[in-house]
């Protein structure tokens, strides 16, 4: 698999298509991020997490969510990996406002979901199916076969998310705050071997 068949000169404000026709309006689109999105998935980024992990997960606080998504984040580390091959950035708006977006990461065999998080008003409708489809065919397109990521393994609703978008649980492994800072949390490796059930097998992009 060669990453440098990756290009981004090309993604940047790409709209990507909707294969499912109730969510197929005029308002919503999915899209690969630019620099010029680096403020939105940032505000996204902190809002997302209070959301999901601030009432039963206390390690979140302000001071650590500035420190994952803000000063830094916004002027080093995310124009960085927007300049990289080896990550990639996809948008869902809704009225022109970011809804929520997904992060793929490229590695040597397989490609890991490192993120992907919906705000709250915008859960439930069908919009995180189409993009989990849209980092498939992605990942695909891109000569993958197979997906992993970690999830806390106590939020449920993603768990299941998941297991429904073809990841099976792997094994539990330590939650490191910072990626060094033990916790007494887990996260769950989930895996989807085989991305191709999902995927249209012929592709405009290849």
């Amino acid at each position: 698999m060669a990453l440098s068949n990756r290009s981004h000169t090309t993604q940047t404000n790409q709209l990507l298509a909707i294969d499912n026709p109730s969510i197929a309006t005029s308002d919503i689109q999915y899209r690969f991020a630019g620099m010029q999105d680096i403020p939105a998935i940032s505000t996204l980024m902190i809002k997302a997490y209070k959301q999901t992990y601030s009432v039963t997960l206390n390690y979140y606080t302000d001071d650590v969510l500035e420190k994952l998504f803000g000063k830094e984040f916004r002027d080093k580390t995310l124009p960085g990996e927007l300049n990289d091959i080896q990550y990639q950035f996809i948008l869902c708006e809704k009225d022109t406002q970011l809804a929520g977006y997904a992060k793929l990461e490229f590695k040597e065999n397989v490609v890991y979901l490192d993120k992907l998080y919906f705000l709250n008003e915008y859960q439930g409708k069908g919009y995180g199916q189409q993009l989990m489809k849209i980092c498939y065919q992605s990942a695909y397109n891109h000569g993958y076969n197979e997906m992993k990521l970690l999830v806390w393994d106590k939020n449920e609703k993603a768990i299941n998310f998941y297991k429904r978008s073809g990841f099976k649980k792997d094994k539990t492994i330590p939650f490191l705050l910072f990626g060094n800072i033990p916790t007494n949390e887990s996260n769950l490796e989930m895996t989807c071997k085989d991305i191709t059930p999902y995927v249209k097998t012929r592709s405009a992009n290849n």
